[in-house]
């Protein structure tokens, strides 16, 4: 499956600047010379070497800006300059990412030390085009939120609010009675599903703002605490939660959902483990949290479950 650039006002060509992650062995190289082919189909692409210095490779920045930086995911989490080239509050415009080409352990990644955001992407267990379509959704900003950018099509996506003292267990029947799900492909996944669900409930319900000395401290009875979608294609399932939380800074939001084995049956530890790809927004204008997970047809958190 080949990917082009967005049509309408996103459509440009963007640029790519991507360090070869030197660590890899030759077939796990060979496959990411695979993803950078394909991402050279809509976007003008830079290989370079993962051996740079932060300092070399900051200079080759400055000449050159360019709207998305991919980087071996422990340079990623060690180099700091080019974030701050970027801006370190920014909410749009040119990002810098990280991705691992070899599988990684969660502990790996060592504990959250402040960070303001955190983009990872998967280049080992996901499918190419898979990882591909994340690498273009992350350098075209009109991509990155939602659902719609994550599947093929315009499939149709179900919507419903979440309200205070509801049940779960209607949820979970009525989600897996959707025709997309029921008597496909992902009906053999049912059992992850189940457990997705119950963690987004549980960041509402139990974690959020649908926990009941808050809720009626605050606010009525009959105000969502939360807004939820699902939708599917043939390659793809997602879910979207879309809820309040003023009290969280962007580095609360990170740090919540950062890999922490002291804490396995956390909310989003437990959407960490289970999802094939979580993504979450911080939403700096009303304080809103946006959280998509979902599964992808390779099912890497099936095949692959205990890395990240």
């Amino acid at each position: 499956m080949a990917l082009e650039p967005p049509s309408g006002p996103f459509q440009k060509s963007g640029s790519v600047a991507i360090l070869v992650d030197e660590r890899i062995s030759r077939e796990r190289r060979a496959i990411l010379m695979r993803i950078i082919n394909q991402v050279r189909g809509f976007a003008k692409v830079t290989v370079l070497s993962g051996d740079l210095t932060e300092a070399a490779f900051m200079e080759r920045l400055e000449q050159e800006g360019f709207d998305l930086v991919l980087a071996p995911w422990y340079r990623y989490l060690a180099w700091t300059r080019v974030e701050a080239f970027y801006g370190l509050s920014r909410t749009s415009g040119s990002t810098f990412a990280g991705y691992f080409a070899e599988p990684v352990l969660p502990y790996e990644l060592g504990e959250q030390t402040g960070r303001m955001r955190a983009l990872l992407i998967d280049f080992t267990q996901m499918a190419t085009p898979e990882s591909v379509r994340w690498v273009r959704n992350i350098l075209y900003e009109g991509l990155r939120a939602g659902i719609k950018p994550l599947l093929d099509g315009a499939p149709a996506i179900y919507c419903e609010n979440w309200y205070y003292a509801q049940g779960l267990g209607l949820r979970i029947d009525h989600l897996l009675a959707i025709p997309e799900i029921s008597g496909t492909e992902w009906a053999r996944r049912a059992p992850a599903l189940r457990i997705l669900l119950s963690a987004l409930w549980s960041l509402i319900y139990e974690e959020g703002p649908g926990k009941s000395e808050f809720t009626q401290a605050t606010t009525t009875l009959q105000s969502p605490r939360a807004y939820f979608q699902v939708a599917a294609d043939s390659r793809t399932l997602v879910f979207k939660l879309h809820y309040s939380m003023p009290s969280w800074s962007p580095k609360e939001v990170v740090s919540a959902f950062w890999p922490d084995p002291r804490h396995p049956t956390a909310a989003a530890q437990l959407l960490l483990k289970h999802a094939d790809f979580l993504r979450v927004h911080s939403i700096h204008e009303n304080s809103d949290i946006e959280v998509v997970v979902g599964f992808n047809l390779s099912a890497p958190s099936e095949t692959a479950h205990a890395n990240l």
